[in-house]
């Protein structure tokens, strides 16, 4: 059976990140007086004026530096710039965190890398194929073979083996 493209559904709408605050973890505290309280409306505001935004700082810079070096330093590695990754679960009726988890590999990078990802249907509704394309996709993900385990509510643990086969460009 020849696979079939799925028309892609319109991409989410990407919010605005929040700033992420950091409360210095010498504020035991103050913790401590909001338990003994139970004023959250009077002291979640005093909190938010001693954070720190996370992300301003030069290690949090300088971290954010390192990962796109090691980003780049991956694409330049270039392993292959197409990549099929095929999610196949074993057992299970979680059908939506499966959904999940290949949206996930839709969205893994933005547009900005050349990043384009397919969702090709495969026989039968269970078993989901997604071919990923980027310059070094196949060195960036080398390390996506194995099973995500993923815990549905009310179910057992359900395995989703992940395999991945580099393609050539046609």
């Amino acid at each position: 059976m020849a696979a079939r493209l799925i028309p892609a559904a319109a991409p989410p709408r990407i919010r605005t990140p929040r700033r992420i605050h950091r409360l210095a973890s010498t504020d035991r505290a103050s913790y401590a007086d909001l338990l003994a309280t139970a004023d959250l409306h009077r002291t979640l505001p005093q909190w938010y004026e001693r954070a720190t935004p996370v992300g301003d700082a030069p290690a949090d810079r300088s971290a954010e530096l390192v990962q796109e070096c090691a980003l780049l330093d991956a694409i330049l590695r270039n392993g292959g710039d197409r990549l099929l990754v095929w999610l196949r679960p074993l057992g299970g009726r979680a059908h939506a965190l499966v959904a999940a988890l290949r949206d996930a590999y839709i969205h893994l990078f933005n547009r900005q890398y050349g990043f384009v990802a397919t969702h090709l249907a495969g026989p039968g509704d269970r078993a989901q194929f997604v071919l990923l394309e980027m310059p070094g996709i196949a060195s960036i993900l080398a390390g996506e073979v194995g099973a995500h385990l993923l815990y549905p509510p009310g179910e057992n643990v359900l395995p989703v083996p992940t395999d991945r086969h580099a393609t050539p460009k046609r």
